[in-house]
Formats: C-alpha cells, structure tokens, sequence
C-alpha cells in the first residue's frame, strides 16, 4: 500500500461544469510531486497495480488519463474509459452529494468535456502527456516501465 497525497482544489468553488477540466489541471500545476509519485509507483510496482481515489474518477482519473495516453491509447478510449467512472459510481456519489448539500451535482459526474478539457490544457500548456511527465523529472525509463505493464 502506498499513499499517494494528491489533491484537487476545493470542488465547492466550482460554479459551472466548464470549470472542471480546470480543476482538474491545477493539480497537475500544484501538485506535480504526486503526479510523479504516482507514476513511479505504477513504474516499479512488481507486478500490477490497483489505484484509487475518493470517488474513483478525478484524481485517478487524470492518472489514467495520463497513464493510457503515454501508452498510446486513443482520446476516444481514454474519454470512454473516464466517462463510464460514473455509471459504476452513480450510487456513491449520491449519497456524498447527500451528505454535502453544498457541493455542485455536476462535479460527481464524469462528463466527456470534463477530460477532454484536462487533455487539451496538458496539450496546450505542455506539449502532451510525455513531456509533462519529463517536465516533472519523469525519465524515459520509467516511462517505458510503466508502458511495459499496460502493453
């Protein structure tokens, strides 16, 4: 078991479902320690690996995001992989809306737009997935280990 402390800004802020690809890159841009973490734990984990988060969508997420994206993974698969987060999560983030009548519904959603955005400001602000991750200290090596295990 390894923690990884990766945080998303306050959700609660959030006005708009337009906003959330953003939030979902302020974590890249204020939390590239555990980005890093992340992915050097996925690259040399013997075997495979299980992660998660909270809700199981934002913050793992744009890792998976990230991480079928370093694989070659098409946009399409990588939306549809993010987009069905939340027909398994539909009873769970009911009641965490329940329990927090403050948070927006729309951020317990995995909307396409939600990721795509997130894609498109890694795109925009980095040059892609690869070389953000070289950005954060990432190595061609580990790259390739974390390759190895999905490929």
């Amino acid at each position: 078991y390894v923690n990884v402390p990766l945080e998303l800004g306050s959700s609660r802020g959030l006005a708009d479902p337009s906003e959330v690809a953003a939030h979902y890159t302020w974590t890249l841009i204020h939390m590239p320690e555990g980005i890093a973490a992340a992915m050097r734990t996925i690259a040399y984990a013997e075997g495979g690996v299980i992660y998660n988060c909270t809700a199981g969508k934002d913050r793992t997420g744009i890792v998976s995001a990230m991480v079928l994206s370093l694989c070659g993974v098409s946009r399409a698969d990588i939306v549809a992989n993010y987009q069905v987060s939340y027909t398994y999560l539909v009873d769970f983030i009911r009641r965490v809306c329940e329990q927090h009548p403050d948070m927006p519904a729309f951020v317990g959603r995995s909307e396409p737009m939600y990721i795509e955005g997130f894609l498109d400001d890694v795109d925009r602000l980095y040059g892609g997935v690869e070389a953000y991750l070289t950005s954060i200290g990432i190595t061609q090596d580990e790259m390739d280990l974390i390759r190895s295990k999905l490929l």
